[in-house]
This record gives C-alpha cells, sequence and structure tokens, in this order.
C-alpha cells in the first residue's frame, strides 16, 4: 500500500503496523512518499531523524514502527497539506491519529480542523458511528 504526498517526494517512510494495532491481527506494511523538508519545518522529531548522520544520505528512508496506517495517513496528510476524507477514518482510527501526533510531537492543535470536519461528518452523516 502507497500514499503520495508530495511530487516531487524525497523519502518514503515506511510504516510497519504491528498485529495488536489491527482486527486482521497481521503485519500491514505501508510506504508514504513524503518531502523531507516539510517534515523537517514542522517537526523537532523528523528534523533530528533527517540530521547529523543521516542528514548525508539522501536515500534515508526510515521504518516507523507502533503507528497505525490511517493515523500515520491522517497525520502525514496535514503536514502535506493533503486531507483524508472523513468517510474513510473510523473512531479507532482518531485515537490512534491523536497517538501519531503525540509520538511525532506534531501539536494537536494543528489537527483541530480535520478534527472538527470529521466530527460534522459523523453527526451529519452517520451518527451511528458513534457506536464503533
Amino acid at each position: 500500500m502507497g500514499f503520495l504526498f508530495a511530487t516531487p517526494r524525497d523519502v518514503t517512510l515506511i510504516v510497519i503496523e504491528e498485529p495488536s494495532e489491527n482486527d486482521e491481527n497481521e503485519t500491514k506494511t505501508a510506504l508514504f512518499h513524503v518531502d523531507r523538508s516539510k517534515l523537517i519545518l514542522s517537526r523537532p522529531y523528523f528534523e533530528r531523524i533527517f540530521s547529523s548522520r543521516w542528514e548525508g544520505s539522501r536515500n534515508h528512508n526510515p521504518t516507523l514502527r507502533g503507528d497505525t496506517i490511517k493515523g500515520m495517513e491522517v497525520m502525514l496528510g496535514e503536514i502535506h497539506g493533503v486531507d483524508t476524507k472523513p468517510e474513510a477514518v473510523f473512531v479507532a482510527d482518531v485515537w490512534y491519529t491523536i497517538k501519531a501526533c503525540n509520538k511525532y510531537q506534531l501539536d494537536p492543535k494543528k489537527q483541530v480542523g480535520w478534527f472538527a470536519q470529521w466530527i460534522k461528518w459523523i453527526d451529519q452523516e452517520n451518527p451511528a458511528r458513534w457506536e464503533d
């Protein structure tokens, strides 16, 4: 599974979702094609990853574990100005998005617009989804 968030892209983040993080109880992998400069400018975590010893290697594509693919899709989408459609995100995915924001030092206030859009969609289009 792959996601293209930046054209041109210069980094591919490899996200490995552990079996304990999904209903299928299996390991899943996704490739997120992103812009290194946007990651560095927006998050101290990514600034540390792409500085010092790794900076010389333009082929450095970090592997991230302990995250869900959907949580990373929402978070990385925000960094790159790509919205994830609310109808594609379940209640549990919102929790994993918050968890990813915390782990990668993203100010949750930067996600408020997306969260408000998601809540509005749930409230108007699918109130039964709150029971997820």
